[in-house]
This record gives structure tokens, C-alpha cells and sequence, in this order.
């Protein structure tokens, strides 16, 4: 018999797993839609746009939202001091 805490601590590995995998999935994909001629922006937009037509809290959406705002004056912002 598995006792919780023990349970817990399995939960938390896969958990942990799947981050660093998807982190590495991400990091590859968003290499690969560079080579493109996509930005994270348009990622974001995408994710966004996706998001909508489900079943999604509002607070989500607009979180990414602002984060694609909040990326886009960062780019800019870099762009105007280089």
C-alpha cells in the first residue's frame, strides 16, 4: 500500500516532468516558429485566440493578453536601445 504522503510525492515528480518537458518542447517550438518569421507575440496571440473558443475562465484569457502587451513594449523597448 502507497501512503498519501508517498502519493503526493509521486504526483509532484510527474508533475515536475511534464514541466521540463513541455519547457523543452516549448523552447523547440518557438525556435522552430522563428526560423519562420513568428514571434512570441504571435504565439501568444494564437493561444489567445485558440482559448476563446472554449470553455476558458475570462482571467486566462486576459492574463495572456497582457502578457503579450507586456512582451511586445519589452521587444520594442530593446529594439530603441540597440
Amino acid at each position: 500500500m502507497i501512503y498519501d504522503s508517498e502519493q503526493q510525492s509521486i504526483r509532484n515528480a510527474l508533475r515536475d516532468s511534464r514541466i521540463e518537458a513541455l519547457t523543452l518542447f516549448l523552447g523547440d517550438f518557438i525556435k522552430l516558429l522563428a526560423s519562420e518569421g513568428f514571434s512570441i507575440e504571435d504565439l501568444l496571440d494564437a493561444l489567445v485566440k485558440n482559448l476563446e473558443q472554449k470553455t476558458v475562465p475570462d482571467s486566462a484569457i486576459k492574463h495572456l493578453e497582457e502578457a503579450a502587451i507586456e512582451l511586445s513594449r519589452f521587444s520594442k523597448n530593446r529594439e530603441l536601445n540597440n
